[in-house]
């Protein structure tokens, strides 16, 4: 099978709506397609900016509303997958959701964030349930956002159901940025899948928060294969096939691990 090319948008959080972060993302999905990528991967809440930057009850929208048709018209239009981010409303709760979009125009994946920092705080989110595999161009992929990557427990159950790689749509601060340069890694490594980190260029957020860039991609042997950088930037990467075999060959950890394996209090044996 074809390796496969891709763009992280690592954009700029600026103060603007989400219809000007729609003109960008359909500025940033034209040019990843003149460069011959097949999916374009934005940052965390990438259509109204990072929890704190915004009111984000007043900016969220429904399952099948505007974000998501205005997003399918733009991969259709330029002929490529996109996966992007915003405050999904359902009912009276708010998901923090990351949405696959096909280059057929279509809304093909949803995932809402599971781990949720502070859930009692204002305008939280509520959590998701579990990760799914999705797949473009014959490549299986799964999402974890953000602090989900913190849990291998999820990494390993998308690797286990087929997912080759792993994208992870962050909105990461340079205090957490251990989040890309160790986390990350690890989970590349340890399901022998390519991870895909795609965070918000640099800048300083309005609860005084380093926003740190370095979008990367890692490849399934934990090695960083490329960095974005800190300024924006629409940075496009292949992704190959022949090192996730090789990895996966190697890797007996997915092979031979028994999932209903629990831990027990020896104090009651």
């Amino acid at each position: 099978m074809e390796d496969f090319q891709l763009s992280i948008f690592q954009s700029v959080l600026r103060d603007e709506t989400p219809q000007a972060r729609l003109s960008w993302l359909d500025m940033a999905a034209e040019r990843a397609a003149a460069n011959g990528d097949r999916l374009v991967v934005c940052p965390e809440l990438s259509l109204t900016g990072p929890r704190g930057h915004a009111r984000l009850g007043e900016l969220a929208q429904p399952r099948g509303g505007e974000y998501d048709e205005r997003v399918a018209e733009i991969a259709f239009l330029h002929d490529i997958a996109i996966l992007f981010g915003y405050p999904e409303a359902v009912g009276r709760r708010l998901y923090n959701t990351v949405v696959l979009a096909s280059a057929s125009g279509e809304i093909i994946g949803r995932h809402r964030k599971n781990h949720i920092p502070d859930p009692d705080g204002e305008n939280a989110f509520a959590a998701g349930s579990g990760v799914t595999v999705h797949e473009v161009d014959g490549w299986k992929l799964a999402v974890l956002v953000g602090q989900d990557v913190v849990f291998p427990e999820l990494a390993r159950q998308a690797a286990l159901a087929g997912a080759e790689l792993l994208i992870v749509p962050t909105a990461t601060t340079q205090d957490d940025s251990f989040l890309l340069d160790i986390l990350c890694r690890a989970r590349a490594h340890e399901n022998g899948a390519h991870v895909i980190c795609a965070n918000w260029a640099e800048k300083t957020d309005r609860n005084g928060a380093q926003l740190c860039g370095t979008s990367r991609v890692i490849g399934p042997d934990g090695a960083e294969r490329s960095n974005a950088g800190k300024a924006e930037a629409i940075h496009s990467c292949i992704l190959d096939r022949e090192s996730l075999t090789l990895a996966r060959k190697r890797l007996d950890c997915l092979r031979d691990y028994r999932q209903a394996l629990q831990a027990r209090d020896t104090r009651n044996s």
